[in-house]
């Protein structure tokens, strides 16, 4: 999905609010899914949800504020703080507004952000397969997996690597303590056993290269 595809796919979601705004707010997302300290959370992230979401819409209650959500979860993204969904959350809520959304359709896109804070408990079928979108890529295929964790450590490059190995295993380890890592049937189907190889082939891993 090229960038020109992307705008198109933006501007779709809006087509009566005010063009400029409607492009204002595609710069910023931009801008800010190309910050240089992303490698893994950056626009070709958005565009893999976005291509998960064309396979699920059928399935959704409200696929527009699943949609929305799915491009403001990671506007803010800074490793390793605590608060990155809810500050993508409050930015969203603010952009909607100036798009000329209701309280209503903000308040859905924000409480969904809030749901792709790991570990999450979804309250309806919309926001598991919010976060099951987002995770989409613990069950991809060795190869891809690999790149995301390669990712993942680039853009915790500023963390000794003894404290980010220890770090990174405990959040391996929650998703593997989980009875299920994925809420719906069709992600389970789909990739929850591939997700298990691949986080505990990441895990022994962490381990022999922790004291390295």
């Amino acid at each position: 999905m090229s960038e020109d595809h992307l705008v198109i796919r933006w501007r779709q979601l809006f087509p009566h609010a005010d063009p400029e705004t409607v492009q204002s707010c595609f710069d910023g997302l931009r801008r800010a899914y190309t910050e240089p300290h992303r490698h893994y959370h950056t626009l070709d992230h958005i565009q893999a949800c976005l291509r998960h979401l064309e396979e699920a819409t059928g399935e959704l209650e409200e696929p527009r504020a699943v949609a929305l959500a799915l491009w403001y979860h990671d506007i803010v993204y800074q490793p390793g703080n605590a608060d990155n969904e809810a500050d993508s959350a409050r930015r969203a809520v603010a952009e909607l507004r100036q798009l000329g959304e209701s309280d209503e359709m903000a308040e859905k896109v924000r409480a969904l952000i809030l749901h792709t804070r790991h570990p999450s408990q979804p309250d309806s079928h919309d926001a598991a397969l919010l976060v099951d979108i987002d995770l989409a890529v613990l069950g991809a295929a060795p190869v891809l997996y690999d790149q995301y964790e390669d990712w993942i450590r680039q853009e915790y490059k500023g963390i000794p690597w003894p404290q980010y190995c220890a770090g990174r295993r405990r959040v391996l380890q929650g998703f593997l303590n989980d009875a299920f890592i994925y809420h719906t049937e069709r992600f389970r189907r789909e990739r929850e056993s591939s997700a298990r190889m691949n986080l505990k082939r990441a895990l022994t891993r962490l381990t022999e290269q922790e004291g390295k």
